[in-house]
This record gives structure tokens, sequence and C-alpha cells, in this order.
């Protein structure tokens, strides 16, 4: 009954699929029903043309002595989804590439290419994975960990391709270029719990409506370097420190004119 419903929705892929179930057999029997528990809601996630190639790459890393086929087509299955079917051949040719230099390697490939094209582009992801696949030639331990996002190495190979600016990243200096500004005692804090308050940088046109913070959105990736996104951090930071600094929350129209006649109280009784 399992293998009727995981095999009646198969196409071309489904030889590729009872491949790997057989080598399933002589390496790990016990996944050969996990296969097919997970098999029918995986492989519509990737694109046709490349399944019986997903299926293969999941062989391969049986042979190799994976254990975790069934968790493979689950996460692998997942993370291709998250692309467009078009660079999901693509995707797949690293996989192939770094399959020749560590199988462990494919799968925390996988499983963090979600996390790292959310910080690079496509383009960009080549410049990175080359990066990783020459220190695992060199460090087999220190590439897996590349690979996983758990070294300082990936993480810095992907600052440098990223142009997205992390407030974390530049907080103090913009707290000491406000205060600068200001000559005022500013603090300078994410605007994400403000949002539904209207608070802070949220809106165009809404700077923010207390005296002592300038809000600034976590990371910002409007322009194509971070010199750029920089700026647009400054820009922001001097629109609110401007308000802070010249008093346009101390203003009140109930408080006398020092600076010019006041003609407020005359106007308003002439409307009435």
């Amino acid at each position: 009954m399992l293998g009727n419903q995981a095999l009646a929705g198969m196409g071309r892929e489904r030889e590729a699929f009872l491949s790997l179930c057989l080598t399933q057999t002589e390496t790990s029997w016990r996944e050969v029903k996990a296969c097919f528990e997970v098999v029918d809601k995986s492989l519509p996630q990737i694109e046709e043309s490349q399944r019986s190639r997903f299926l293969r790459l999941a062989e391969h890393l049986a042979r190799e002595g994976s254990r975790e086929t069934s968790v493979f087509l689950v996460s692998g299955s997942t993370a291709l989804g998250k692309v467009k079917p078009q660079a999901q051949q693509h995707i797949l040719d690293l996989c192939d590439a770094l399959l020749t230099l560590s199988p462990q390697a494919v799968h925390a490939f996988l499983r963090s290419l979600d996390s790292v094209l959310s910080r690079i582009t496509l383009a960009q992801l080549d410049t990175w994975f080359d990066k990783g696949a020459h220190l695992i030639k060199e460090n087999p331990d220190g590439g897996l960990a590349y690979f996983r996002m758990e070294s300082s190495t990936s993480e810095a190979a992907l600052d440098s391709l990223s142009s997205s600016l992390e407030l974390d990243r530049v907080s103090g200096v913009l707290m000491l270029y406000c205060r600068a500004l200001s000559g005022a005692d500013i603090d300078v804090t994410d605007s994400s719990e403000l949002v539904d308050k209207g608070i802070g940088w949220v809106f165009e046109g809404h700077a923010t409506t207390e005296g002592t913070k300038v809000y600034l959105p976590l990371i910002i990736d409007r322009y194509p370097s971070k010199a750029e996104n920089f700026g647009w951090y400054k820009v922001v930071s001097t629109h609110q420190v401007a308000h802070i600094e010249f008093g346009s929350f101390l203003f009140a129209f109930s408080k006398p004119s020092l600076l010019f006649q006041d003609t407020r109280l005359k106007l308003e009784e002439a409307m009435l």
C-alpha cells in the first residue's frame, strides 16, 4: 500500500528511486520504509527534470555511508524547493562537485543553503562555495564546519560578499555620530519592536516620536554595497537627530513664541 502510494505519482524518477531503495537494502535496510514515507512529499518540491538526479545524489551518499537518507530527502528537497526551479540544476552541480571532496559536506551545504542565500545572491554563491571547497581539501574538519556555517571563516566569507549591513555591526559608530551631531546623550536601537506603534524609521515620513533614541532597522540591504547601505543609516540617523537637536519634540502650540511675532491665537479667533 505504501509502495503503491509513493510510486503512483512518479514519472521518470521512479527508476532512480527504486535504485536508491535497492542500495538501502544493502547499506541500511531500515531506511527503505522511511524513504517510501517521505518521498511523495519531498520530490514535488524539486523541478521534474532534476528529480532523478537528486535521487541519484541520495544514493551516492548512502553508498558513502550515510544512514539518514530519508532525512536527506526531506531537508535536501526543502532546500532546493526554496530556490527558483532554473537554479536547482546549478545547486545540484555544486553538490556533485562537493560529493567528490566530502560526502558529509553535501548535506551540510544543503542545510545551510537557505541561510546563505538570504545574505548573498545566487551569482555570489559560487565564490562562497569555492572558498569552502578549497578549505575542505586542506582541512576536512574545517571545511565541514565551513559548510555547516559553524566557522568564522564561513561567516567572514559571507560578510565580504554580502551588501547588506547589520545594525549590530555599526550601532556603536552611529551612536557616536548622533551624539556628536546633537550634543545630547542619544542611544541607537532597532525599530523592530516598535513597528506596531509607528515609532522609529519604520515608514517614510515617520521620524521618531521619542526624544532620546534613534530607531533604525536591524538590517539594511537597499543598495549594492555596504558603504551605500551605511550611508543610508547615516541619512536616517541624521534626520532623526535633527528633530532632537532642533527641538521638534519640545514644540507646543500653547507655549508663547520667542523668535517671531505670535499670531496663532489671533488667526484662530478670526477663524471662529
